[in-house]
């Protein structure tokens, strides 16, 4: 995680399968927004995968949405999937 100017950026979360069912993965996320709203970031930000659709799905589900697409990000291969939450807009919990 990087924290800086306006907002927050999660550059890598990988979990075991076995764990996510445990919503480790969900309280991560949300542990990276409460911190960055305590710091008065506007928002957070991140990259996936882009044909990882469960990733993706994950992140939705938790408001962050597609901004753009970045080509040949992961070892000059494949494309990323940029998303972000704006954290005025969420309930933390």
């Amino acid at each position: 995680m990087k924290f800086g100017g306006t907002d927050a950026h999660l550059f890598l979360l990988a979990l075991d399968p076995k764990v996510c069912r445990r919503s480790i993965d969900k309280t991560l996320v949300h542990m990276l927004r409460k911190f960055s709203e305590t710091d008065g970031l506007a928002s957070t930000h991140l990259e996936v995968c882009a044909t990882n659709l469960r990733a993706i799905k994950f992140y939705e589900q938790l408001d962050y949405a597609r901004s753009s697409e970045i080509t040949g990000h992961y070892n000059s291969r494949e494309a990323a999937a940029v998303m972000g939450c704006s954290l005025s807009q969420i309930q933390l919990t």
